[in-house]
């Protein structure tokens, strides 16, 4: 470093700081799995769009007849190139021809401005589409590795394939921020239109930290539990959905559910002596 320096600035350069800056590691750790699960879950998404986009349009915006007037003059004008018109004034001439059309139908006044309901659809459209349409992959693929982090094991992560190859079995703070945005418009409209069992839990990034801090507590106590239906407990203690809700979401019975969360009680808080002295027997031989 120091002889780049000197060369670029001169001899006489002198360092004072010198820090390092080393990207976090990803979740998932190898590009190519990334890559295909990126590939994977769009095109699912754009099956979505695909399948719902016009009725979501239909709900969100109020006159969808004039955007669609409004897309057709665009989209016909910009295909036309008159022989009569330079290549250099091509794009002034679409300009005035769209405007010339949209304000002989009333979609702009005479100053160019168009109209206000007009506007305000466009807007919308766009919003549906950057922050609706755009966000269904990132939160499917979201909700189904916060679920595989809530309802495995620490030693069946480390031992066993899981769903998502090369995955990380724990994931440290900065890598669990990926998971605060609990993108509840998406969700409700996962959950109304494609009837996905699916939740959107504000700071599930907190959840799996509780989750692995958990793990890190039963660790060495050969504690056998049902972890299809752990997970499930900690959304449900840590969140208002209704136990019913939970259960839908996870496809795990609530029966199971209640259990699960007598057990994580009993190991934080063991209610007689003899299970605490064992507890702390078992942590002082490991």
């Amino acid at each position: 470093y120091e002889d780049e320096l000197r060369r670029r600035f001169g001899k006489g350069v002198r360092i004072e700081r010198l820090e390092f800056h080393r990207t976090k590691p990803t979740i998932i750790n190898d590009k190519h799995t990334c890559t295909n699960l990126a590939l994977a879950y769009v095109k699912h998404a754009e099956d979505i769009v695909e399948r719902h986009g016009e009725a979501i349009f239909e709900d969100k915006i109020k006159d969808l007849n004039n955007l669609k007037i409004y897309d057709e003059i665009i989209y016909s004008v910009n295909l036309e190139k008159p022989e009569f018109i330079d290549s250099s004034d091509l794009e002034d001439w679409r300009k005035d021809k769209i405007n010339k059309t949209l304000e002989e139908l009333g979609l702009i006044d005479k100053f160019g401005h168009l109209d206000r309901g007009l506007k305000k659809d466009l807007k919308e459209r766009e919003k549906i589409k950057t922050k609706i349409f755009a966000d269904i992959a990132p939160t499917l693929i979201l909700w189904d590795i916060s679920k595989y982090y809530l309802c495995t094991s620490q030693d069946r992560r480390k031992r066993y394939g899981s769903p998502f190859p090369y995955i990380r079995g724990d994931i440290d703070r900065q890598q669990r921020k990926v998971f605060q945005n609990p993108h509840t418009q998406v969700v409700n409209l996962l959950r109304e239109k494609e009837k996905e069992h699916i939740l959107s839990v504000p700071d599930m990034d907190l959840l799996l930290h509780k989750k692995f801090k958990f793990e890190g507590k039963i660790k060495n106590l050969n504690i056998k539990l049902n972890y299809a239906a752990v997970g499930p407990a900690i959304v449900f203690t840590n969140s208002n959905y209704s136990i019913k809700e939970v259960s839908y979401a996870f496809k795990v019975g609530e029966k199971s559910i209640k259990r699960e969360i007598n057990n994580m009680k009993s190991i934080r808080k063991p209610n007689t002596k003899r299970s605490r002295d064992f507890i702390d027997l078992v942590k002082n031989k490991s």
